[in-house]
């Protein structure tokens, strides 16, 4: 997965709507490249024959399936299509992450003003450093068994822990997949040949596994709802929407129904856990500074008895 910030997703999300609209207006891949459109990457694009191999040339970077719709597109001659789908969902990214950003900065100023606290009640009673040296110790060791749920989850989503953690790992191991199939679709990749190169592109070993599975029910002529559904691959409801539209022939408009409700059962979760996180904290620091203030009444009710 790639790692960005909000300001880098919106400038990529102009970048993209920019070429799209350049590559619209009959601009060629070499101008582009070459252009204003595409000044602000560092790289340089030398000798190469598509826009995609001179973007990631000059230092875009790209997720697998990103990279791998673009590709496909290109051929197809569909290339603004998803250069304008990646400028949405890097807008939507740069949304959430500030979102995300904005919730936990109270939280955060909590855990360091508590920290702070500590300290100055420390000095200020003659304790020593036990009571912050166990306060850290409690915190480090809850993290560390958030963290250890959180891997063993993501290596085995099936016998997760945590019920929305392993809902949220599925969910992102399916997304790819999806995006790719409706781009890939879309461009007029067939469905078989769309699933075998989308499938590459999910990050969660079982999700990947189940939809190499449905790639071989494809080759024995099943159909793509009938294939995910022998193999228990994607969410339940994704192939009940699946199966609907392949019917009545609006798979590709079904795809991307499917990418939207997973994104938005993702961002759902991904609220939840960070709710529960906060809470977490807030108990922490609250309850930290109970007994901070209790500690100190005790202390002061006990020297005040010392000198009488």
């Amino acid at each position: 997965m790639l790692r960005s910030n909000p300001s880098q997703d919106e400038r990529e999300a102009y970048l993209f709507a920019d070429i799209a609209s350049a590559a619209d207006a009959g601009i060629s891949a070499e101008k582009i490249l070459n252009g204003p459109s595409t000044a602000s990457l560092p790289g340089v694009s030398l000798n190469t024959e598509t826009l995609t191999e001179g973007l990631v040339a000059k230092g875009l970077q790209l997720a697998p399936h990103e990279l791998l719709m673009l590709e496909t597109a290109e051929q197809a001659g569909n290339l603004s299509k998803i250069l304008r789908i990646l400028a949405s969902q890097r807008t939507l990214r740069a949304e959430r992450h500030r979102e995300i950003r904005r919730r936990l900065a109270y939280p955060v100023f909590l855990l360091c003003f508590a920290g702070l606290v500590g300290c100055v009640s420390s000095w200020a009673l003659s304790q020593g450093p036990w009571l912050m040296i166990t306060a850290t110790a409690i915190v480090l060791g809850t993290l560390g068994v958030a963290v250890f749920v959180v891997r063993q989850t993501i290596q085995n989503p099936d016998r997760g822990l945590v019920p929305p953690v392993r809902r949220l790992v599925l969910d992102l191991g399916e997304l790819p997949y999806l995006q790719s199939m409706h781009g890939l679709y879309g461009a007029g990749v067939k469905v078989h040949e769309a699933h075998a190169l989308a499938l590459k592109t999910a990050p969660v070993a079982s999700v990947r596994q189940r939809l190499e599975e449905s790639g071989r029910a494809l080759a024995r002529g099943s159909t793509l709802s009938e294939a995910l559904h022998l193999c228990s691959a994607l969410h339940p409801e994704t192939r009940q929407m699946l199966a609907s539209a392949e019917a009545a022939g609006d798979l590709e408009q079904a795809l991307d129904r499917a990418v939207e409700r997973r994104q938005n059962a993702t961002d759902l979760n991904s609220r939840r856990l960070m709710t529960i996180g906060l809470v977490a904290i807030q108990v922490f620091v609250y309850g930290f500074a109970g007994y901070l203030v209790i500690n100190f009444w005790l202390s002061y009710y006990a020297g005040f008895g010392l000198l009488r």
